[in-house]
């Protein structure tokens, strides 16, 4: 969790004019990195094998993306 955070502060806090840890867009966005773990947790397994296998999707196309850019590109 700790890293997402870091990730999230460093990536996303300056654009949304938040500049400090400790503030209340860092405490929101840690309680909802809490709660979403836990809902993905204890989902009923019907609905919740669907969220990693989401990612696995997200990868496939991320990695099709950029593959497909370096191709353009070169």
């Amino acid at each position: 969790m700790f890293i997402a955070c870091e990730a999230w502060a460093a990536t996303n806090l300056p654009a949304l004019g938040i500049n400090d840890l400790g503030s209340v867009g860092d405490f929101v966005f840690k309680g909802l990195f809490i709660w979403f773990s836990i809902v993905v947790a204890i989902a009923s397994l019907r609905r919740g094998k669907w969220i990693p296998t989401a990612g696995g999707f997200a990868r496939i196309l991320v990695l099709g993306f950029f593959s497909l850019t370096l191709i353009v590109s070169a």
